[in-house]
């Protein structure tokens, strides 16, 4: 399952997953580019991939997402948490429902798919999550603050979340790509 599947880093990890032959599922928030992304598909699984049109920022789609694939009889065995939004600009002054979306995108929506998802899992005894965080996290970095902490927390959850699976069979990996356009 690869979130933020319809452009970006996203379409990427979907084109190479289908490669090398997973059969995924494509999350996004727009259904006509998640059907073209679908449409770039090669792989001995391509034709298997599915769409699930999802606005992630938005409380309790990521529950809704996962009870979608539970009564559709998806199990998930790789999760890729790479859908993510960034506020530019002062803190101070943005606009607050942007700022409440993007933290609800990027550290809640993301928490809630590792929680349900990992404990799928994790009672399987296997299963890969791996969470899309930037080099940003790192770093304080002003007129970018919001979206940088953000992004620290998926780094610092991640990794507490990986010693928490360690015994569990489910490995937890966090990609801190660099700054580029998406």
């Amino acid at each position: 399952l690869v979130t933020g599947a319809s452009g970006g880093i996203g379409r990427e990890f979907a084109l190479a997953l289908a490669r090398e032959g997973w059969a995924v599922i494509l999350v996004g928030r727009n259904e006509a580019r998640l059907q073209a992304v679908k449409s770039e598909l090669v792989g001995a699984n391509a034709a298997k991939a599915e769409l699930v049109r999802a606005d992630l920022s938005e409380p309790g789609a990521a529950a809704g997402l996962h009870a979608s694939c539970v009564e559709r009889g998806w199990p998930v065995e790789l999760l890729v948490n790479n859908a993510g939004s960034g506020v530019f600009g002062a803190c101070a002054g943005s606009d607050p429902a942007a700022l409440e979306a993007m933290i609800g995108l990027n550290v809640s929506s993301l928490t809630s798919l590792c929680a349900l998802f990992g404990s799928d899992m994790a009672s399987r005894g296997s299963g890969r999550i791996l969470n899309v965080g930037s080099f940003a996290g790192l770093n304080a970095t002003p007129y970018f603050a919001s979206y940088a902490a953000t992004k620290s927390y998926v780094l610092s959850f991640s990794l507490a979340l990986r010693a928490e699976l360690a015994a569990s069979g489910v490995s937890v990996t966090c990609l801190l790509p660099g700054y580029f356009a998406t």
